[in-house]
């Protein structure tokens, strides 16, 4: 195993867009889940209803207003994670560490961030969790602020794996990709 790790690349619009969707994957997939399909239902709910009201003799029009209403609200749904994406980048090439390059140094005791902006020491007890998703690492220093780390940024897979047991040696409760399964206990 090596004495440190590191990792290194350049924070653009598009890498802060696959972790504000890594991160809004976590915290919403159930609840985006179930409003998908509750909107899909609705829709063809409504597509019944409409053909019943053109095959079938009816005496007054159906409320296109309402109708109107509840497509809009359907697609909403349907399109919120492109409106999440389009919300979370769109003044990110106003910010100060637009196109930055940020390298990170892990080492059994800590781990360092620099930045042309800056640099930071932090240790391992100050990571509230650590949310790997298919793309990269989520490290959350508070409940909803987090660092992204892609794994495009590694020197290596064994550098991704010995990040995997830091994680674990230092009781960090570890959010695994595809599931909200902890690998390990949250006790500290």
């Amino acid at each position: 195993m090596p004495d440190i790790c590191k990792a290194k690349y350049r924070w653009t619009r598009e890498e802060h867009l696959r972790a504000m969707r890594s991160h809004y994957r976590l915290k919403l997939r159930r609840v985006l889940l179930l409003m998908k399909l509750f909107a899909v239902s609705l829709l063809a709910f409504m597509g019944v209803v409409l053909l019943a009201w053109v095959l079938l003799e009816s005496t007054s029009p159906p409320p296109f207003w309402a109708f109107g209403l509840l497509v809009i609200f359907c697609v909403y749904w349907l399109m919120i994670d492109r409106m999440n994406a389009w919300n979370a980048t769109r003044g990110f090439s106003k910010r100060p560490d637009a196109n930055a390059q940020i390298e990170w140094e892990f080492s059994q005791a800590n781990l360092k961030l620099r930045t042309e902006l800056g640099e930071a020491t932090t240790e391992w007890k100050s990571i509230l969790r650590v949310v790997e998703s298919r793309d990269g690492f989520l490290f959350y220093s508070l409940k909803n602020l987090f660092q992204w780390l892609p794994f495009s940024a590694f020197e290596s897979a064994e550098c991704i794996e010995w990040i995997r047991e830091l994680i674990k040696e230092h009781n960090i409760p570890f959010v695994g990709p595809r599931s909200k399964t902890r690998f390990q206990s949250n006790a500290r």
